[in-house]
């Protein structure tokens, strides 16, 4: 073997054999008795280990004879042609693998300047011309290859993969060389037969990274993603190429997984010494980020609040104490904010794949890893204010297209008037010109103005760092207002500006307080039968439905959940109130829960389940006044957080009757606390607080919850509709395809309602949720109940409230109208019906939307 193939090896087993240089052969090696080139191979075989353990165990002092220096080479160069066995193996069998990762082109080879045999670096700017499938494979080698290989291939070099172009379909690899025949196959083939074999000439042959690069192939599909969306002139009638549409829900849904496996490892090891946790914490800088890790390319950071100074004591959410459950809130603003950003669809701009994952309590941050770093910081600080950066013209007019989207203004921001600079959106808010070409936007936990802290109950001045206003009031109020509003980052030159800057957002928090709040409330309580089947049905999807249906109708007003006592005492329906009361409940008892098996952590120290359910189970009866503790955790615990953190007005007398279950549903409460459990069922229906006496094996699991990125859901409910039109189109309208579509649709609504919920600032998902459902009441007509035609038309509303000037809703709203129509006149009523014909006649006529209360409040006679 020569050295140039003894160093290809040594390259290629990095993942399953090390290097173990110990003293005594490197003082042999430097005695002459022992070649450096022939390093001593820890391996991860245990005979390998003994082996290693007993040289490390001889004397350095005792030269080695001759024989023990023969016998040790022969057993490296033994141990060596193993692991070329073992190589050739593992590359012979992956090749005979399609790899799922790399069914698509992501135009990742450079050029080869022939002359030189140099790799030529590719501007990311211009799009590259790739070769077609035909005439490329792609095989991992870190060695450094000629211009040429063997058979008289141009070969080129990047970020460690050797790429072969093929010079003609001939040189592919054959059925000796894989085992597999790649140029003909039966016409009939077996699920399996599919799965193993290679997809002939359409996908080039991969060996993956063990570093899998997710910010490539997730911007390459974004890019295009966006590009679509830019030329569609009508969003609600978006059918994009199926294959944009099957790649970025595959990447996305497959980071999302890859980050929950890790975060739970990372969660589960958090108590744990550091010499004993597997994936140990790195230092990366950042103020309110926390304890950060990096694992197959993803960055990892718990959301724990963090402490800014010492002397005196002062922390980023809680002040002079930490607030964990403000840092949740505030990494859940990080997802917001990067969804609204990511929603304009500005061409040019990327973003980073991201998911929440909470896990026995804790919150953790996943990020895709970005080539970024301190040199590329083009736009905003990334070192609390000392330097504010705006020098790259083509971000600049970006992020201002963003801003005006989203109804935000520019202003100055910076702690020294030499460094300071007009930007859009918060101070520290970061924009890269990345080490690839790319402009990426991070760091979006305050893109939303904060609400005035003037109108708390109870007074927190940190509360402008994660309570902030909701995109939709935002989108909606008159005038852009500041992210940087009430805070230090409103900083400019001018007093008046800086005044001026407070007051319009303190307007904007007024407004919804004063109006928006009242208006919602007068408007539920005319919808008093609906509450009263909430509070009498079974907990099922259509409860489900009935409530995310009321959420969604406060959402589009501006109304956060830590509003629900100012929501409360504006009510009147005594149903409505319990539901309100249930779901702030519910909500405390939850973060009560998540502290608790932080808690059982500690004493834990290891990632199983069975340790969890019993302090789960006890809890839950502690909940449904099933323990001896009930009343002072009622009285003590859940009324001073319904009164911090939902701003309920509980009297002293109050606070010592209060009872869940007589102001609430303990029914409602207990199905919003618990994810899964085998008793679902039992306690879906009302009861008496006995029938909610719970036991350890009534606890299935404590699984980990993800928060997906909006795109997930959204690329899978158009998937879902685009197999509605091929069923439609290639079969008959048979009962059997009649069912097949309306499971389509169906998924299709699930999807887009998850992709609205995710993201509220964007006006297309709430359009395809509503045409979603508009497809199901036309499949449906005659099973169709009433409250479906308010929430298409709800869903409208908001939609044109995001986005006034979006092509396409009229038409649609025009149907919507009209089906509502007919639906009225199958029952008599004539007078809605003429009313809502009227309203179609109007949209048909270019008029402003209706106001909602005119469809979904009018009376029935």
């Amino acid at each position: 073997m020569d050295r140039r193939q003894h160093e290809k090896v040594k390259s290629m087993v990095h993942l399953y054999v090390t290097p173990a240089w110990n003293g005594t052969i490197r003082e042999e090696a430097e005695r002459g008795e022992r070649s450096i080139d022939s390093p001593t191979v820890e391996a991860v075989d245990s005979s390998d280990n003994h082996r290693r353990h007993k040289v490390e165990q001889r004397s350095a002092t005792s030269p080695p004879s001759v024989l023990q220096l023969q016998r040790r080479i022969f057993s490296y160069e033994q141990q060596l042609k193993e692991k070329e066995d073992i190589i050739a193996r593992l590359l012979n069998n992956q090749k005979i693998i399609t790899s799922y990762y790399t069914d698509y082109d992501p135009n990742e080879v450079a050029s080869v300047d022939k002359t030189t045999s140099e790799p030529i670096a590719r501007d990311r700017s211009q799009p590259s011309k790739s070769l077609p499938n035909n005439k490329r494979a792609t095989i991992r080698d870190r060695d450094t290859l000629e211009d040429r290989n063997a058979a008289g291939n141009y070969v080129s070099m990047k970020d460690g993969y050797s790429t072969m172009y093929y010079d003609d379909a001939q040189h592919l690899p054959t059925q000796d060389q894989h085992n597999v025949d790649i140029t003909s196959y039966p016409s009939g083939q077996t699920v399996k037969e599919k799965m193993m074999r290679v997809h002939n000439h359409d996908h080039h042959l991969s060996i993956v990274s063990p570093f899998r690069d997710w910010n490539e192939e997730y911007q390459t599909w974004y890019h295009r993603l966006v590009s679509i969306m830019n030329q569609q002139k009508n969003p609600y009638k978006l059918r994009m190429d199926h294959e944009v549409l099957y790649n970025i829900n595959r990447v996305a849904q497959q980071f999302a997984d890859t980050a929950t496996i890790y975060a739970k490892i990372i969660i589960s090891e958090f108590e744990l010494p550091l010499e004993r946790k597997t994936i140990k914490p790195i230092n990366i800088g950042g103020v309110a980020g926390g304890t950060k890790y990096r694992v197959q390319n993803i960055l990892y950071k718990f959301a724990f609040d963090t402490t800014l100074s010492n002397d005196p004591p002062l922390w980023m959410y809680g002040g002079e104490s930490a607030d964990h459950r403000a840092a949740a809130k505030a990494a859940k603003n990080e997802m917001k904010g990067l969804e609204a950003h990511s929603c304009c669809y500005v061409e040019g701009l990327s973003y980073p794949m991201m998911t929440l994952v909470d896990y026995l309590g804790f919150r953790v941050i996943a990020m895709a890893i970005l080539p970024i770093d301190q040199d590329t910081l083009v736009y905003g600080s990334g070192d609390a204010g000392m330097t504010v950066r705006a020098v790259d013209v083509e971000m600049n007019e970006k992020m201002k297209q963003v801003a005006q989207r989203l109804n935000l203004r520019g202003h100055v921001t910076g702690s020294r008037s030499t460094t300071s600079n007009f930007i859009f959106g918060p101070g520290d808010i970061e924009g890269h010109r990345g080490h690839d070409g790319r402009l990426y936007v991070i760091d979006f936990g305050r893109l939303m103005p904060p609400e005035d802290p003037r109108e708390r109950l109870q007074k927190k001045n940190r509360s402008v760092f994660y309570e902030l206003l909701r995109p939709e009031m935002v989108l909606s109020n008159p005038i852009s207002l500041c992210s940087d509003a009430f805070t230090r980052w409103n900083s400019d030159p001018s007093e008046t500006e800086r005044k001026k800057i407070n007051e319009q957002v303190m307007d904007a928090s007024r407004r919804l307080r004063e109006i928006n709040i009242p208006l919602l409330a007068n408007n539920s309580n005319i919808l008093a039968p609906l509450w009263d089947s909430v509070v009498r049905s079974p907990f099922d999807r259509e409860l489900l439905e009935t409530v995310d249906f009321m959420m969604t109708s406060a959402h589009s007003l501006g109304m956060s959940l830590r509003h629900l006592g100012i929501f409360y005492r504006r009510t009147i329906d005594p149903n409505l109130k319990k539901i309100i009361s249930s779901a702030a409940v519910s909500r405390c008892a939850k973060s009560d829960l998540q502290e608790i098996l932080r808690l059982k952590m500690r004493e834990v120290r290891a990632p199983s389940d069975e340790d969890f359910k019993e302090v789960v189970a006890q809890f839950l009866n502690q909940l449904a006044g099933n323990s001896d503790s009930s009343r002072l955790y009622y009285r003590r615990d859940l009324c001073k957080q319904m009164r911090d953190w939902f701003q309920f007005e509980l009297t002293p007398e109050q606070m010592q009757d209060f009872d869940p279950a007589v102001t609430g549903d303990i029914r409602l409460i207990i199905n919003i606390v618990i994810l899964r459990s085998s008793m679902r069922e039992r306690v879906s229906t009302p009861g008496d607080r006995k029938k909610f006496l719970f036991i350890t094996s009534d606890i299935d699991n404590i699984s980990a919850k993800t928060r997906h990125r909006s795109d997930i859901y959204f690329s899978a409910g158009l998937i879902a509709m685009n197999k509605t039109e091929v069923v439609q189109t290639d079969h008959a309208a048979a009962d059997h395809d009649k069912s097949i579509i309306r499971r389509q649709v169906e998924m299709a609504v699930v999807h887009f309602r998850r992709a609205a919920n995710a993201n509220p600032a964007s006006s297309l998902y709430p359009t395809a949720w509503a045409a979603a459902l508009l497809e199901q009441a036309r499949l449906s007509e005659d099973h169709v109940d009433e409250y479906v035609y308010h929430r298409i038309f709800i869903f409208l509303w908001r939609s044109f409230a995001v986005w006034p000037d979006c092509p396409g809703r009229r038409e649609n709203m025009e149907d919507v109208l009209n089906m509502y129509a007919r639906y009225c006149e199958k029952r008599g009523w004539k007078e809605k019906e003429g009313k809502l014909m009227a309203l179609a006649e109007k949209m048909r006529e270019g008029e402003l939307m209706p106001d909602p209360t005119e469809v979904v409040l009018s009376p029935v006679e």
